[in-house]
Parts: C-alpha cells; structure tokens; sequence
C-alpha cells in the first residue's frame, strides 16, 4: 500500500499534555505512546528496540484500563516514531478502533457558529456546532484562554463544568450511552461517567480553535 493509499483513511492525532493519551505496549514489555491513528496505520512514539521496515509483530494498546492486541507490520521509521501498517483487525480490535477515532473526528467536525446566529439569551464566547447535532458552548475567564464554564451536548448526553467541577443529565431512555458495552452486565454509575468523560477529552482536545486551554477542563474530567 503506497503512502498516498494509507493518507485516504481519516487519521486523528493524540495530545499526551491534555490528557489524550494512549499507551503502546511492545512485545518486550516496553511501552511508548500512540501518536496518531487511522483505520489502517498508527504512529507511534519509537520503542528503545530497533525494528526494520516489514517487521511483522503483534502490540497492545492501552485504553481506558483495557488492552487489545493489534497485528502491525512496520512501514517506516525515524528518529522518534514508527510508522506501523494494521492488518486484519480482529473483532475487538475494529470496536476499539470506532471508539478512538469515532469521538476524535467528531471533534475535527466541528465548526464555530458566527454570533449573528446567536439568541439573545445565549451569552457564552464560542459556540461550535456539526450536522449531527453535538454542540459546545464555551464562557472564558475574562481575559484569559482558560475556560470557566462549558456545556456539551453529545449524543443525548449533557456535560456541564464550571468552575472546576462537573455535572451530567441524561434520560434514562439514553442509560445505553453509559453503559460498558464490552460485556452484559451494566457497570456502576461512577464508571458510566468515566468512560464518557474520557471520551468528551478526544471529542474536545479535536476541537478546531485557537486561544482556548481546556486544562483545567480535562482534568476535572479524568476525574470522573
């Protein structure tokens, strides 16, 4: 598969200092971090062992307290980062894969809404909007980047933080959101929040802008 095939699939990239972070395990047990990721191909901050271009081998990635194998071959390398070709993906893996990407490109979709379009009750700074209908609104602290309060609403779901703490409403026709859909038996409440709030972290660290930290924002939402 040529360069220019490889660069046809959506690729997302991951943030280690906004808490975006995935973690590679390596067949000798060390592990480096994921640096970007499409349906085919992963690049990945470069192990301490050397590997050659069509070095085939099996690694784990690291998400969310659970590790799924991966069967890679080795397409390229540089000084930092190796660039890994994915091969059949068994059935876990095509899941965990639709969860990586499915919130990060939901978040490069997202576009600012101009403020002639706002209500005149709406007084938050930006607002950002895509077709599906996820929407975040976003209020400043005066003459900072840093966030005071914001709201998303993402798949029936509303996350609301303000001031360092976080706050969730959902209807109960929407339990299935929050659920761990890995198994059948339906994890605690605390855990739903979890798993939600680390997906807001790749919806929002996507987030097309400029002159915003969500630090605080994100810490509050590993929290959860």
């Amino acid at each position: 598969m040529s360069s220019a095939d490889r660069r046809q699939f959506p690729r997302v990239q991951f943030f280690s200092d906004s808490l975006d972070e995935v973690k590679v395990d390596w067949p000798d047990g060390e592990q480096t971090s994921l640096l970007d990721l499409s349906y085919k191909g992963m690049a990945i901050e470069k192990p301490s062992k050397e590997y050659s271009k069509g070095d085939k081998l099996n690694i784990n990635l690291d998400v969310y307290g659970k590790k799924v194998e991966f069967e890679v071959e080795v397409m390229w390398s540089s000084e930092k980062v190796l660039g890994v070709f994915l091969h059949e993906l068994s059935p876990v893996a095509q899941k965990l894969m639709h969860k990586l990407l499915h919130d990060r490109l939901k978040g490069l979709n997202l576009r600012p809404i101009d403020k002639k379009f706002y209500s005149d009750q709406l007084d938050c700074d930006k607002w950002y909007q895509s077709s599906d209908g996820t929407n975040v609104f976003i209020w400043k602290v005066s003459g900072e980047k840093s966030i005071q309060k914001l709201h998303v609403e993402y798949e029936g779901v509303l996350m609301e933080y303000f001031d360092g703490s976080v706050r969730w409403s959902w209807s109960k026709e929407l339990d299935h959101y929050l659920t761990d859909d890995d198994n059948d038996t339906e994890v605690n409440s605390v855990l739903h929040k979890h798993l939600f709030a680390m997906r807001l972290i790749g919806l929002l660290s996507h987030l097309p802008q400029e002159e915003l930290d969500f630090k605080h924002v994100f810490e509050a939402l590993k929290k959860e």
